[in-house]
């Protein structure tokens, strides 16, 4: 991984690692970044994808995948069905194993991705104008494990439009990414314990219970916000709390919170650690 930043005395792991990437892209501290990741699929073959990001001046960064250096070999339309089917069974088999089937809207993901493929798009355009690579690899946002799977269910269903039409280039192509997203080393493990692991542990446990929140409401006060900033910081609380309360009521209530009134709450979080939950204010508010 590289990034640009003033200081670079990065943590040893790799999760560290990515953390403090995206720590870094939610300040301001980062310009750019470049993520290569190579994993190997059934066959043992290795695939690498590369994930470029860069800040812009509006405040947004832009995701894009480098084009490879060596092009996938164009494959028989016999196994490039093969290989649709299996990017499908292995996003399936990972939503069924987690448990996850009452979360996953095939519907919903599924009409999402139609639209973008059956445009002038490419599929690659489509995927790096969302955050789906980021928050995939570095694990950010309470429904992160759902990033590969929507990824690896684009790249196919773009692979079988490419099929249909006959190119087998395109197609090859996009199964190749498929294949990487839904790949054991790039899923998610056990995304039912990323939150609940930290929450049980010693004296802090009921702080800890509030994580998905503190994740979502970091999460929130950065796309939630206008193109030129927050009018101040009560018009950022008051949308986030609406978000909460209106979209997320279940998880607030689990977490412990009080969903009735969560801008006081989400005030006192952002007084104690400012840095957790950036946002910005538009420059004539």
């Amino acid at each position: 991984m590289r990034a640009r930043n003033k200081n670079l005395d990065y943590p040893a792991s790799l999760k560290d690692i990515l953390k403090r990437l995206w720590d870094g892209m939610r300040s301001g501290e980062f310009v750019s970044f470049r993520i290569s990741i190579t994993a190997r699929d059934d066959g043992g073959a290795a695939k690498e994808v590369s994930i470029e990001g860069e800040h812009s001046g509006s405040g947004r960064w832009g995701f894009h995948f480098p084009k490879d250096s060596d092009s996938s070999p164009v494959e028989s339309p016999e196994i490039l069905r093969q290989k649709l089917a299996q990017i499908e069974r292995s996003v399936r088999d990972y939503i069924v194993a987690n448990a996850l089937d009452g979360q996953w809207d095939v519907g919903e993901v599924e009409a999402l991705i139609k639209a973008a493929v059956q445009s002038e798009r490419s599929i690659d355009d489509f995927l790096c104008r969302t955050e789906l690579p980021i928050r995939a690899f570095a694990q950010y946002g309470y429904d992160a494990h759902f990033a590969a799977p929507i990824m690896a269910t684009a790249c196919a269903m773009a692979g079988a439009t490419a099929l249909a039409g006959n190119d087998l280039s395109h197609a090859s192509y996009c199964v190749d990414r498929g294949l990487f997203w839904a790949s054991h080393n790039v899923l998610i493990p056990d995304p039912a314990g990323r939150f609940k692991a930290r929450a049980s542990t010693g004296g802090e446990g009921k702080a800890l219970r509030y994580e998905p929140v503190k994740e979502m409401v970091a999460e929130f006060l950065e796309t939630l916000a206008p193109d030129d900033g927050w009018e101040s910081q009560a018009e950022a609380l008051h949308r986030v709390a609406v978000e909460l309360n209106s979209k997320h009521s279940e998880l607030v209530k689990k977490c412990g919170l009080i969903s009735e009134d969560p801008f006081r709450t989400i005030q006192a979080w952002i007084q104690k650690d400012p840095a957790r939950f950036p946002y910005r204010i538009r420059p004539d508010a």
